[in-house]
């Protein structure tokens, strides 16, 4: 089973990158620069699921649409 949730990317002023998954609570992942950023996010989201879903048997958040999703700069 495959779920795909929304990462907002927050680049630094020193590069590094800030990742937050608006519809997963609390998930958030850090990088030195936007590779590493989006390996520790997928790591992160897998975490979050494995650790929500599957060990505390609740259903999958919903899914926001893109659109929806507040960004600020």
């Amino acid at each position: 089973m495959k779920f795909w949730y929304p990462a907002v990317f927050k680049k630094n002023n020193d590069g590094s990158y800030d990742v937050n998954f608006p519809d997963l609570n609390g998930c958030t992942a850090k990088g030195k620069n936007f590779e590493e950023a989006m390996a520790e996010a997928k790591e992160a989201e897998r975490t979050w699921l494995e650790i929500q879903i599957l060990e505390d048997c609740e259903n999958p958040p919903g899914v926001s649409e893109v659109e929806d999703i507040p960004v600020t700069e």
